[in-house]
C-alpha cells in the first residue's frame, strides 16, 4: 500500500468525513466564483467544503470575514488538522495516495474535464487550486441546476453591513428608482498586473471605448415596454478615472449615468470594498454590459434580474 502524504504512512490522517479543499487564486470576483463552483460540488458529492484561503498583498489583502458574514469553513477551522491531515500535507499528496486525491493546479481549460470527474473520485480528500467556475459533468448535474444553483449562492451572499448601506444611500440619493437601471462596467485593467498569455493588458488607450459606447446607445434606444415605461439610466464602474470622465464628458449620456466618485485600491481591504460596493451596485440591475474577460462583470451579472452580461471589447483582444 503507497503510505499517504499526510504523514510517514497512511494511518496518520484519519479524515473523519468526505472533504472537497480548494484553493481559489487571485482578485475577489475570481474567487467567488470558484466558492460559488465548490459549494456546488461539495454538495452532490456529500463533501464538507474546506476552502484554503491566501491573503495576498496587492492582490487580496483581506481574509474572507472582512468582506462576508456568510458562513465559509477555512482550512483552520476545519477538523482536518487535528486528525493529522496537515495543508502542506494535503497540497503535496502524491499520485496513488489513498487518503488523498491532489489534483493540483486546475486553472486551464483543459482543468474542467478533470474537475468534472470529482463525483467518481473514492478518497476522503480531493484538493486543487484553480481561479476558474468549474462544474461537475452532466451525468450528476445537468447544466440547468447547476446555473441555478450557482445564481443562488451570490443571492445569497451577507456582506457587512457597511458595504449594504453605501449601495443603498447611493441608490437612494440618485433615485435609482425611477430608471431603468442598466450596470456598466469598464475595466482598464490599469490596477492590476497585465497577464499577456489571457488577453488581458493595461488599456490606457480605451481601444475599445467606441464599442462601449454603441452597447450604452443600444440599450437606451430600447422599446419603452422593454424598460417598464422608464428612463435608461447607467450605474458605471470602472478602474480608470479618466475612462469616467470620458464617457461623462458625452452630452447624450448627461444625467442618465451615475458613478461613485473612489479609487479602487488592490493593495488595501478598504479598498476592496470599496469594489465591493461598486460590484453590488452593478449586480442591483437589470443586466450588465461589461468589459469582455472581465470576471467582476461576468459574476456581477448574476445578482440582475435577467441574469445577463452584455460584452464588448472581445475584438480588441482577438485581433
Amino acid at each position: 500500500m503507497i503510505a499517504s502524504s499526510c504523514g510517514p504512512s497512511s494511518k496518520d490522517c484519519h479524515p473523519s468525513a468526505k472533504y472537497l479543499v480548494v484553493q481559489p487564486y487571485a482578485g475577489l470576483s475570481n474567487r467567488l466564483r470558484v466558492l460559488a463552483s465548490a459549494k456546488i460540488m461539495a454538495a452532490i458529492t456529500d463533501r464538507y467544503l474546506v476552502v484554503d484561503w491566501s491573503v495576498i498583498p496587492n492582490e487580496l489583502p483581506g481574509t474572507w470575514q472582512d468582506f462576508f458574514l456568510s458562513p465559509m469553513t477555512t482550512y483552520e477551522q476545519s477538523p482536518l488538522w487535528q486528525e493529522g491531515c496537515s495543508l502542506e500535507r494535503i497540497k503535496n499528496a502524491q499520485e496513488g495516495d489513498p487518503v488523498i486525491k491532489n489534483l493540483g493546479d486546475q486553472n486551464s481549460a483543459e482543468g474542467d474535464k478533470v474537475v468534472a470527474k470529482i463525483p467518481e473520485f473514492k478518497e476522503p480528500i480531493v484538493y486543487f487550486g484553480t481561479s476558474l467556475n468549474f462544474q461537475p459533468a452532466s451525468l450528476y448535474l445537468s447544466d440547468q441546476e447547476y446555473r441555478k444553483r450557482y445564481s443562488a449562492f451570490y443571492q445569497d451572499l451577507d456582506p457587512h453591513a457597511w458595504v449594504m448601506d453605501e449601495v443603498r444611500n447611493f441608490q437612494k440619493a440618485h433615485n435609482f428608482a425611477r430608471y431603468f437601471m442598466v450596470g456598466a462596467h469598464y475595466r482598464a485593467w490599469v490596477t492590476g498586473t497585465p497577464d499577456e498569455t489571457q488577453g488581458v493588458a493595461t488599456d490606457r488607450e480605451h481601444r475599445y471605448f467606441d464599442d462601449f459606447v454603441a452597447k450604452l446607445r443600444a440599450a437606451i434606444n430600447e422599446p419603452s415596454s422593454r424598460t417598464d415605461n422608464k428612463p435608461v439610466a447607467f450605474f458605471l464602474a470602472s478602474d480608470d478615472p479618466t475612462l469616467k470622465e470620458k464617457l461623462l464628458a458625452l452630452p447624450e449620456f448627461k444625467g442618465r449615468i451615475f458613478t461613485r466618485d473612489v479609487k479602487i485600491d488592490r493593495s488595501t481591504v478598504r479598498g476592496q470594498e470599496d469594489a465591493l460596493v461598486d460590484w453590488f451596485l452593478l449586480g442591483d440591475t437589470n443586466y450588465v454590459i461589461g468589459t469582455y474577460q472581465s470576471t467582476f462583470s461576468d459574476e456581477a451579472a448574476h445578482l440582475t434580474k435577467e441574469n445577463k452580461k452584455i460584452e464588448f471589447g472581445k475584438a480588441a483582444y482577438t485581433n
